[in-house]
């Protein structure tokens, strides 16, 4: 599906009130869209600093890298639904869509005509930061994921080299040089081996992503010196194996010096090692603000492009790209979450429905408190206040809705719904927007009540009742308005 690029929108003139609501329509279309687009590093102000329940039980190393396993699940999830949520967006737009189309000529098309528009608006905002939002998420989590990986990795490595095995002594010619080879012992297990990357913290604490602005991350101190020290310790033997003395060489030594605490050896003495290794001990890091200030803890740091997806990410890696994934807004709800109550809280719906119902200049001027009331007060008439009445009257059925038309010249019978599934929805829409000739007269039109119709029946009943044209006069709007807008207020 094409999206207009807001930029690329022709400037229009406010010089009549069709013109003046179009107008408007454009304006909060720009104003709203730079207030997304810059939202995504804009700084928000919390209360105090948290961790959330998971960060703040982190304590051990598989505890910690387990959290940041966590978060990375839960921000691909945030990025797999940001993803699903535009795919919703545009498929209630077009059957918004198909239903105004099928419905032209009514009221009740009108103002399935204002919501197709508003959804449109909807989706191409959604659609300006679709792409920058998803790189955020999927950069956080990937991120994480490689460090969560790493630290698990460590603490295996530090195992196995906790009890080294000794290997025979090698002797050179002339009994000068002895050499030892020590085989490492593989680890029992995988470290961290008690959970699983199921977006789950440790024990099950509550993760509260949305809460988070500090964490605890260690780094890649621990990463770049799993052992803390190793010990090799040499024991003198007589012939007859009895231990004669025992020294300690360790890491104060000089280089390759070794001091024994005995007298001269004797022959067929030896001296037997034994090397041990000490891992890091993991010391719980203190938590750190995840944004630049503590007040404003989506005030994210710039990324470094000489760390950008480095295979293993360090701290400030991690709390930028957290930060910045966390800075992304919610998505944008479907309108049938909506209500009529909410529809007529929004300027840029009020802009829109005051544009396709051909309300006056004075009547689409939201700067006049009174007009403005009117017209909230219209749309809260039109599509109910509240949410179950609002769905009731303009979703419930819109699957079901019967449209016919033609494809390739012959006659069709579907649905909303189906139309909407098999990629025929414009078809159909060029069908009914299509000029009105001799040669399309008889074709079959949709399965819905016309103003000429409900006059008919109106009059049948005894009731001298017409319906008010709100069509208005739109046509001279094409080359004014942006395309989108210009096709269906004609």
């Amino acid at each position: 599906m094409t999206v207009t690029a807001l930029n690329a929108l022709q400037p229009i003139t406010a010089d009549d009130a069709t013109r003046q609501a179009a107008y408007k329509i454009q304006q909060n279309q720009a104003l709203l869209a730079i207030a997304i687009l810059t939202a995504l590093t804009a700084s928000e102000t919390s209360a105090a600093p948290t961790l959330g329940e998971a960060g703040q039980a982190v304590g051990t190393l598989c505890a910690e890298a387990q959290f940041y396993a966590a978060v990375a699940s839960e921000l691909t999830a945030k990025a797999i639904a940001a993803a699903a949520n535009l795919q919703d967006l545009g498929a209630e737009q077009t059957k918004l869509l198909l239903a105004a189309s099928a419905l032209k000529g009514t009221d009740k098309g009108l103002q399935y005509k204002a919501l197709a528009l508003y959804a449109k608006f909807r989706y191409e905002t959604a659609a300006q930061t679709a792409a920058s939002k998803l790189t955020r998420l999927t950069k956080a989590a990937n991120s994480l994921s490689r460090y969560a990986g790493a630290l698990t990795a460590t603490e295996t490595v530090t195992g196995t080299l906790t009890a080294p095995a000794a290997g025979t002594p090698a002797q050179t010619n002339g009994h000068k040089t002895h050499t030892t080879e020590f085989t490492v012992k593989a680890a029992n297990q995988i470290a961290c081996s008690n959970f699983k990357i199921d977006g789950k913290a440790l024990d099950g604490a509550n993760l509260e992503l949305a809460k988070i602005n500090q964490i605890k991350v260690s780094g890649t101190d621990l990463i770049k010196q799993a052992v803390s020290k190793a010990t090799l310790t040499m024991t003198w033997h007589a012939a007859n194996d009895a231990e004669i003395s025992t020294a300690i060489a360790t890491g104060t030594q000089a280089g390759g010096k070794i001091t024994l605490g005995a007298t001269s050896p004797a022959a067929n003495d030896y001296i037997l090692l034994a090397l041990g290794t000490t891992k890091q001990q993991y010391s719980a890091p203190a938590p750190s603000n995840l944004g630049q200030e503590t007040d404003n803890p989506r005030h994210c740091a710039q990324l470094s492009d000489d760390n950008d997806d480095t295979a293993i990410p360090d701290a400030n890696y991690l709390h930028t790209t957290l930060c910045m994934a966390m800075a992304t807004k919610e998505t944008i709800p479907k309108i049938d979450t909506l209500s009529g109550k909410d529809l007529s809280a929004d300027d840029n719906f009020l802009s829109i429905y005051a544009a396709v119902t051909g309300s006056s200049e004075a009547e689409a001027d939201l700067s006049n408190a009174q007009a403005k009331q009117a017209l909230e007060k219209r749309v809260k008439s039109s599509y109910k206040e509240e949410n179950s009445a609002f769905k009731t009257a303009f979703f419930s059925n819109l699957d079901a809705m019967p449209i016919k038309y033609r494809d390739s010249g012959k006659a069709q019978d579907s649905t909303v719904g189906q139309l909407a599934s098999d990629n025929k929805a414009f078809v159909a829409i060029g069908y009914f927007e299509r000029p009105q000739t001799k040669a399309t007269i008889n074709s079959p039109e949709p399965d819905v009540k016309t103003d000429a119709t409900e006059k008919k029946e109106q009059k049948k009943d005894g009731v001298n009742k017409t319906t008010t044209n709100t069509t208005g006069s739109n046509s001279f709007l094409i080359n004014k308005v942006p395309l989108w807008l210009a096709f269906f207020l004609r």
